[in-house]
């Protein structure tokens, strides 16, 4: 009787304290400007649980960011509660944060825990920092010292140990530091960096493309965001995570994948092994894995939740439900989400907002805590 009497008060302390994360997912209050309608409980379990769990986790570019923030649709705040990253895709530099923009962004940070962060395409130095065309801007040798000779592929590097190259190192460590600024400026959560040195279109394909460009820009953002920085600012990457090099993976938070054509758990599979081999003496594949977030794509397949996947299920809770194995060994991924989730803000026949998101962050979470978070 003793043990079942103290068995009965773990569990009624447990359950006082536990929120359901299904909870999380659900539509947030209409009139949400007031307050989300939810009490100080609620929004400390939210974020405890959002600080003390590192797998698994639901993320989104967002693409619909409103000046005025002031509807469930335009604002971060109108996104999952349980949405622990939202990448800003768009404008976002802290020269066109509107004081409405100002407050959504802290709003989330701070009441919620959700992390959000700027994204830039990694291509041209000097993007999102100057204006204009980045292609023999003088701008980008007024603010940097990069010159215009350097802006095509024959002079993108110049050879080691000479005066060119050593110039051509500070000038791509001053737009490092210049882009970190603009994060702090702006109160973000950090930086996504979309790399796509290979398959990324013409601003994409430019000076730090080149590896030993790209390595020295990485190493200088380290020193204010990321692992390496001492902050709790994150430094992501997304894009073509299989050319990373190994060298440059320490500095990354999280690496996201856009696996939109992905539709197996062997082809996901396939994937990974060969950023595994990639990072290898650099990371290991737990940590490697545990930092990994898949995509769908929404902008065109949001009805859909992101395309079809084996076995009849949505492409995003597909990869939800996926557990990364390697070599035999099967490891926890960090989380799973969708580009432009703002596109799957509300769906023809199907019932609250954002439905596959909420789908699938339940259906891992739910799936490992039958009896803890109960389906309601």
């Amino acid at each position: 009787m003793k043990k079942i009497l103290l068995m009965c008060l773990s569990l009624l302390l447990f359950a006082s304290a536990l929120v359901s994360c299904e909870e999380w997912t659900e539509p947030e209050s209409k009139v949400f400007l007031k307050g989300d309608g939810h009490d100080d409980a609620y929004y400390a379990a939210l974020r405890k649980w959002k600080a003390e769990t590192d797998y698994d986790m639901a993320w989104g570019w967002f693409g619909g960011w409103g000046a005025n923030a002031t509807n469930l649709k335009n604002s971060l705040r109108g996104l999952p509660d349980s949405l622990y990253l939202a990448a800003i895709w768009g404008r976002w530099r802290p020269s066109v944060l509107t004081d409405a923009m100002k407050a959504d962004m802290e709003y989330v940070q701070r009441v919620k825990g959700t992390k959000v962060v700027c994204t830039t395409i990694t291509g041209w130095v000097g993007v999102d920092v100057i204006g204009g065309d980045y292609q023999n801007n003088p701008q980008k040798e007024e603010y940097f010292g990069w010159k215009p000779e350097w802006d095509t592929p024959s002079g993108w590097r110049a050879a080691d140990g000479t005066d060119e190259r050593a110039a051509q190192e500070a000038s791509i460590r001053k737009y490092a530091r210049m882009l970190a600024d603009s994060v702090y400026t702006g109160g973000y959560s950090g930086i996504d960096l979309d790399y796509e040195p290979n398959v990324g279109g013409a601003g994409c394909k430019r000076e730090l493309s080149n590896r030993d460009n790209f390595y020295i820009f990485v190493d200088e953002l380290g020193k204010y965001l990321g692992p390496k920085s001492g902050t709790d600012k994150l430094l992501v990457i997304d894009g073509e995570i299989n050319a990373v090099e190994g060298r440059c993976m320490p500095y990354f938070d999280y690496f996201i994948w856009q696996a939109y054509s992905t539709s197996s758990d062997s082809g996901l599979n396939t994937y990974i092994s060969t950023v595994i081999r990639n990072g290898s003496g650099y990371m290991e594949p737990e940590e490697l894995i545990r930092k990994l977030y898949t995509t769908v794509n929404f902008e065109q397949y949001a009805a859909e939740g992101g395309g079809s996947y084996t076995g009849g299920i949505n492409r995003l809770l597909g990869q939800a439900l996926w557990k990364p194995t390697w070599e035999g060994k099967t490891y926890r991924k960090g989380g799973l989400g969708s580009y432009h989730i703002e596109y799957e803000y509300y769906l023809s026949g199907k019932s609250g907002f954002y439905p596959w998101t909420r789908q699938a962050i339940n259906a891992v979470h739910r799936s490992e805590n039958e009896e803890e978070v109960p389906n309601e």
